[in-house]
């Protein structure tokens, strides 16, 4: 099927969406490495894992919407990312982000590439209210707010408007 010709708006992918000010948590997930290489190398391995995240919290009755974009904490020294995930309660239950980091760890370091790894470098899981985001998320940060539930999240260029023809 043409998708085009079945008054499917493309103009739509590229609405933003208010991705900082639609959920009132996010999980901050910080890696920090002692090199940028290394970090690099870190932070591929993490993501990788990211889907056994999503289930652990799936299996604590939240929901969670993962934005891709990733920040720098200016404030640490290592090199750093930090991710901010929006957070969906199904029910009043509360996050004990200290068993989910233990069990996300232990699924991180579970061969011997994760433990060589994890001997440097650093995994953080906090939560953190949408008035202790970055300054940034609330300038750049873009979804579209009708596929936002496929994770289709990116960092938006300045320019981005230009390239879209």
């Amino acid at each position: 099927q043409d998708l085009g010709s079945h008054d499917f708006e493309w103009a739509w992918i590229f609405e933003p969406f208010p991705y900082s000010t639609t959920y009132e948590q996010f999980l901050r997930i910080a890696l920090c490495a002692p090199t940028s290489e290394e970090l690099h190398d870190w932070s591929g391995w993490v993501k990788s894992r990211f889907p056994y995240l999503i289930l652990k919290l799936e299996d604590n009755g939240i929901e969670c919407d993962p934005n891709s974009s990733q920040e720098v904490d200016h404030t640490v020294v290592k090199p750093n990312i930090v991710y901010h995930w929006g957070l969906i309660p199904q029910s009043d239950t509360l996050l004990d982000t200290s068993s989910l980091k233990e069990d996300f760890m232990k699924y991180v370091i579970n061969d011997v590439y994760g433990k060589v790894k994890c001997t440097d470098s650093e995994l953080t899981l906090s939560l953190v209210g949408a008035s202790e985001l970055p300054k940034s998320m609330y300038n750049d940060s873009f979804y579209s707010r009708h596929l936002h539930q496929y994770g289709v999240g990116y960092q938006a260029a300045a320019d981005c408007w230009s390239t879209i023809g």
